[in-house]
């Protein structure tokens, strides 16, 4: 390149970023603050002359600039705030549709560590067991510690049929354990629904796996389906959802609630200072209600979590949320370009900011983590044809007689044990109901009375009106 051409494309890249960096703070004035901007973009300058000039080999201008941004929003040490690549931010637009291809998890960083924040219900990571939390510490044997979560989303994501390999760590002291997982085209229905008898009494369940463009609408028409029986008791399931518009989240809250503040948002630019109250819509208003909440609940999740607790209209059950109270503005910088910025932290009625530190549930009911001992014996189960022969020779498992399925597992643990796999009679029950689940669909996990103790909790607090208050 020659020097006039060179000189040429330095001062245009230099003057976009002025503009940028003057526009994006709304600061026209001369300050002192302006002046130091104007020094270290000199500083950036000539740098970036010096590379361009003098590096061993020919630099690629565009990844010099993307690198430097990447930098600058790294120096926020905000894992929320992030420039997107064309590929990037077609996967975030692709997101909020509804319809992606991967395998099925919301991930973060956190603490350094590429963090699991929910695994998506029906979803290839769900199915394999993968928790809130778990820490991915390599993905097809390259390791994460250093790698950026656009760089990780891009790796995870693939043409469906195709497999990735991840190996996860769940606690500190126990090594990474390998989860070999077949991409999907993964598509998230956002609500489902059904009304169900325990002991004589109706309960009506809602699960709400993500907050997008069509969640209102659709939990509205289950709402109102619901309103009109005579229900016991009403629980809204918001565990392992990792959240999604806030607009979605807010009207969701609204739904069962008829007075008092659902949330508010604080950030440095005015439009950013909000308040939404609920309107006098109130679906199943007599009806007592709890929401089930695990540290996969993130975000929109919160924002619902928050005000139905702070508003006393439903008990909280289950443990603290993950802890994601910020809001995010995202911006399409053309050419196929975009960035998710924070622009606001959001509180809850009672003025709390949950942001890294997440909500209390009032009934405190912890799941039982599945160890990494028993997770090595589920995989190679897993990888031989156990469950598959199970299946054909007991098509109807799940429709027998408590005995009837006690002698069949029983059965299946005697050829485990023959062929050297000492697995626990409950790890066994647990994968063939998993794989039944699998079968026939995974919405019928949801409503598992004999092992999510803590939906069980639920049933039995709404068994009892008094104990709502």
């Amino acid at each position: 390149m020659h020097k006039r051409e060179r000189t040429i494309w330095i001062f245009a890249i230099v003057s976009l970023v002025i503009v940028w960096a003057l526009t994006s703070t709304n600061l026209l004035k001369f300050s002192n603050a302006e002046e130091n901007i104007y020094k270290n973009l000199r500083t950036f300058n000539e740098v970036l002359q010096l590379v361009n000039e003098m590096y061993v080999d020919a630099p690629d201008k565009e990844k010099l600039i993307y690198g430097a941004i990447d930098g600058m929003l790294g120096s926020l040490d905000d894992p929320y705030t992030r420039f997107m690549r064309k590929e990037n931010f077609n996967d975030l637009k692709v997101e909020t549709e509804g319809k992606f291809g991967g395998v099925g998890f919301v991930i973060t960083k956190k603490d350094g560590w590429l963090t699991i924040i929910a695994p998506i219900d029906g979803t290839p990571a769900s199915r394999a067991g993968l928790q809130p939390n778990d820490k991915i510490v390599r993905i097809n044997k390259e390791d994460t510690k250093e790698m950026e979560l656009n760089a990780a989303v891009s790796k995870l994501r693939g043409e469906p049929g195709t497999y990735v390999s991840i190996w996860v760590m769940r606690d500190e002291n126990s090594d990474p354990v390998e989860y070999k997982l077949k991409r999907e085209v993964i598509k998230v229905e956002s609500v489902f629904s059904r009304v169900f008898t325990h002991n004589t009494k109706k309960f009506g369940y809602l699960k709400i796996k993500t907050f997008g463009e069509d969640t209102y609408d659709h939990l509205e028409k289950y709402a109102k389906q619901m309103d009109k029986e005579n229900l016991n008791g009403l629980i809204l399931d918001l565990r392992n959802d990792p959240g999604g518009l806030l607009y979605s989240a807010y009207k969701v809250a609204d739904l069962f609630l008829d007075k008092g503040m659902i949330v508010y948002t604080k950030g440095r630019v005015d439009d950013q200072n909000k308040e939404y109250y609920a309107s006098s819509i109130d679906y199943c208003q007599e009806v007592p209600m709890v929401v089930l909440a695990n540290e996969g609940s993130a975000s929109g999740s919160e924002i619902v979590i928050g005000a139905l607790k702070d508003n006393k209209r439903a008990v909280v059950i289950g443990t603290k949320t993950f802890g994601k109270g910020v809001v995010q503005t995202v911006k399409d910088l053309g050419d196929g370009l975009g960035i998710a910025i924070t622009t606001a932290r959001y509180y809850t009625p009672s003025g709390v900011c949950i942001h890294k530190k997440g909500i209390e549930p009032n009934i405190e009911v912890d799941f039982q983590k599945t160890s990494t001992a028993d997770i090595k014996i589920a995989e190679t189960i897993l990888k031989g044809h156990y469950l598959d022969d199970f299946v054909k020779q007991n098509k109807d498992f799940m429709e027998k007689e408590k005995k009837e399925k006690e002698n069949a597992l029983n059965e299946l643990r005697k050829k485990l044990n023959s062929d050297k796999i000492d697995a626990d009679y409950n790890l066994i029950r647990k994968l063939v109901k998993a794989k039944f689940y699998e079968i026939r669909g995974m919405n019928e996990a949801l409503l598992d009375l004999e092992d999510d103790v803590q939906l069980k909790k639920a049933v039995e607090v709404l068994s009892v009106r008094d104990r709502i208050k």
